[in-house]
Parts: C-alpha cells; sequence; structure tokens
C-alpha cells in the first residue's frame, strides 16, 4: 500500500484506512520526501 501524505489541517472526515485493517498487519518498508509532501510504502501481510 502506498500513501501520499502532505501537510493540511482538516477538521474532520473519512478515515484513511478502512477498520478492518490492523495496524500490526502493516510493516513501513519504505519512505519518500518530494518537496513538501512524503510517500509511505507499507507491506501488508
Amino acid at each position: 500500500m502506498i500513501v501520499g501524505i502532505t501537510p493540511v489541517t482538516l477538521g474532520g472526515g473519512a478515515p484513511l484506512l478502512p477498520r478492518r485493517i490492523l495496524s500490526d498487519r502493516m510493516r513501513l518498508v519504505d519512505v519518500a520526501r518530494m518537496g513538501q509532501f512524503a510517500q509511505l510504502t507499507y507491506q501488508l501481510s
């Protein structure tokens, strides 16, 4: 799973990930910075 992150302040909204994907199933495998943005790559087990 590849997640792009940008610096924005939000007051609410929908969750980023579905509730059925638990954090213990995700392993961070790569981080890349592109200016003010970040790209996180996770491996799901």
